[in-house]
């Protein structure tokens, strides 16, 4: 069974501990390619980076990412369909329905996708979080994850809205793992490889927990997964002197399911308890919820 994970731009562009983890644990990686939409995308992207230092320095910035790209582990569409399709779309529903009416003002409206993308860019580049963007992201990219049986893979809890999201997960097994969290692309490429059987079977037992899978398979799995990992750390190539060093690190990977719009109900409880009203969401958004959701929660636990 493929595990597929959705993971937000955010992390890729800081290069964060979910982003890292699942290039190396999921088959493959979906998630927003903050790039103007259409057959042209990349010539209209070319075109805004010259008038536009901060989409500029974006897209300099993912220029490490480019070789995972190239081969097929990450990727910004799924059957055609796009994460920033699935963005727009919670965008415009949060602005359109009554039921949303408490997020609602966080959020703004941008005449066009250029200046979307140039705040986008702003906001990646210093790592956010304005809500304008992250709220509609958040829900975005779990409904993509939902409709196409993916999992969203996230960061340990640290905002009040994250805080009032972890109240809505339901825990399926929690294992820790080694993975490379810092390095060059080309290094995780080498870890896929090396791995490739542990691999397998990990992302197996991870996927299948969602369907009722025995925690104790996830722990078996992980258990053949960390010696092969051990054997093959010392030798993840030679290193060139200016390359980025390879660091290990072992993280906490958490699978949980919750609702599939947990982000705009956590996002409504936060606003909610700040204006020291009732913490509960709208009850017209709760029932809005679509479906379950399964996510990747990544800890990092400590450096080796």
């Amino acid at each position: 069974m493929s595990l597929f994970g959705v993971v937000s731009p955010y992390h890729l562009t800081t290069r964060e501990a979910p982003a890292m983890a699942a290039l190396l644990l999921c088959d493959r990686v979906v998630t927003m390619a903050p790039a103007p939409a259409g057959n042209d995308g990349r010539l209209q992207a070319e075109r805004l980076a010259e008038r536009a230092p901060r989409y500029a320095r974006l897209v300099e910035s993912w220029s490490w990412s480019v070789p995972l790209w190239n081969a097929g582990v990450l990727c910004a569409e799924v059957e055609g369909l796009s994460v920033g399709e699935a963005v727009q779309e919670a965008h415009g529903e949060i602005m359109a329905r009554a039921e949303y009416a408490e997020i609602r003002p966080l959020l703004a409206e941008f005449p066009d996708e250029q200046s979307y993308l140039q705040a986008l860019a702003h906001d990646l580049l210093r790592g956010g979080p304005d809500p304008a963007l992250t709220i509609p992201m958040a829900a975005g990219l779990d409904r993509f994850a939902g409709r196409h049986e993916m999992v969203v893979v996230r960061g340990h809890p640290v905002s009040l809205a994250q805080r009032h999201e972890e109240r809505l997960w339901q825990s399926l097994a929690t294992v820790a793992l080694p993975v490379l969290i810092e390095g060059r692309a080309e290094r995780l490429l080498e870890a896929r490889e090396k791995l490739e059987p542990e691999l397998i079977a990990l992302r197996d037992a991870l996927a299948e927990t969602g369907a009722g899978s025995r925690e104790a398979d996830v722990r078996g799995a992980a258990t053949a997964y960390r010696r092969a990992f051990d054997r093959a750390a010392a030798n993840l190539g030679e290193p060139d002197p200016d390359e980025v060093r390879v660091v290990i690190g072992e993280v906490s990977v958490r699978m949980v399911e919750m609702p599939g719009d947990a982000a705009l109900l956590a996002s409504a409880r936060a606003v909610a308890s700040l204006s020291r009203e009732a913490a509960p969401a709208h009850p017209g958004v709760i029932a809005l919820a679509r479906g379950r959701t399964v996510s990747m929660v990544i800890r990092v636990l400590g450096r080796r």
